[in-house]
């Protein structure tokens, strides 16, 4: 999906816009998929499988999209697997992009850095994936790496061929191949130790935001951030311009939301 830029959700690549553009050449490209059934001698053009991977605001829109094409998919036998690389919509945006399950949409895999950007930029809450790979490095990890595991690697949409369930991203990389190896979190031992240290590295995060700076990105975009987050998230903030900041309860959020991933039954860990 196509890259946004910027604090703020808006114009031409805003997750809305993205969604509304992948559905468009998605029908086209169905429409043709048909008249292969129909018209085999005009055209033998037939989709076998969709595959979606996105980043950042552009996961967010890549999970909506994919949601979107499941009953079309479904009544055309067509398969879909879908990679999410850190989705997150920005400050203040509505639930439909914050809160989104994907039970439905194919295969998934979720790729979840702990270190991500501004404190303000909780990551999409996603739930019923079918593989998350929990990382310890920053907003820009995993979408252009390569993974080892069980002596097999993987990269990209492939990582929906890792067999079911939870990974660690351990802080071990090859030196001249460029890989990072997974271990599989396979008990409830291990996720009491993965909590640990998730819950070590958001502690050390920083929990404030200059608005000064959001201000300078974008006036629009910091006009929009107040007037949908100032009576929906208790916050802080300092009256003094130097020291313009806002605070939140960004650790308990990102760490709850975390922990019910880690512990959903669906994990079926012994």
């Amino acid at each position: 999906m196509g890259p946004a830029t910027g604090a703020f959700d808006y114009g031409p690549n805003s997750i809305d816009n993205n969604v509304f553009t992948a559905v468009k050449i998605l029908d086209e490209l169905l429409v043709e998929h048909l008249f292969s059934y129909f018209f085999p001698t005009l055209t033998q053009y037939r989709i076998a499988k969709i595959l979606i991977k996105g980043h950042s605001r552009g996961a967010v829109a890549a999970a909506l999209f994919a949601k979107m094409t499941t009953i079309h998919r479904i009544a055309l036998g067509i398969k879909q697997e879908v990679v999410l690389f850190d989705p997150v919509p920005g400050p203040g945006e509505d639930k439909y992009k914050t809160n989104i399950d994907v039970r439905e949409i194919g295969k998934t895999a979720y790729f979840l850095p702990i270190k991500s950007g501004w404190s303000v930029f909780q990551p999409c809450h996603l739930y019923n994936m079918d593989r998350l790979i929990i990382s310890f490095r920053d907003h820009g990890a995993g979408k252009q790496d390569l993974f080892l595991y069980e002596k097999k690697f993987y990269k990209g949409n492939r990582l929906n061929d890792l067999p079911q369930g939870i990974y660690r991203e351990t802080s071990e990389k090859h030196p001249t191949l460029n890989y990072w190896i997974l271990e599989k979190i396979d008990s409830q031992q291990k996720i009491e130790e993965l909590l640990s240290q998730v819950d070590e590295a958001l502690k050390k995060l920083p929990y404030t935001i200059d608005v000064k700076k959001l201000l300078s990105a974008s006036f629009t975009g910091a006009v929009m951030f107040f007037s949908r987050n100032i009576n929906h998230h208790p916050q802080q903030i300092a009256t003094d311009l130097s020291e313009f900041v806002v605070k939140g309860d960004y650790y308990e959020q990102r760490f709850s939301y975390i922990y019910r991933l880690l512990t959903a039954n669906y994990w079926n860990l012994p």
